[in-house]
């Protein structure tokens, strides 16, 4: 019950999830950075929905991506 009154961008999960984006996209440069950009404002209009089935498949997805991106050099 308590978990439908905090907003989904309020969840620590989440929080640590989009400090983390935010994080890799102000140490990214170029194309890496316009890709975390975009990965950043579609998960935050995934959470602004407030849908816990989207969210879900969101944060995984969005994990996944900025693993990959973790893994991606600027060279």
């Amino acid at each position: 019950m308590r978990d439908i009154k905090i907003h989904p961008c309020d969840r620590a999960e989440n929080r640590l999830l989009l400090a983390r984006g935010e994080r890799m996209y102000e140490e990214s440069l170029g194309d890496k950075r316009t890709e975390i950009a975009y990965l950043l404002e579609k998960f935050e209009a995934v959470l602004a929905t407030q849908d816990q089935q989207l969210i879900k498949k969101a944060t995984l997805a969005f994990k996944k991506q900025l693993d990959h991106l973790e893994g991606w050099f600027d060279y």
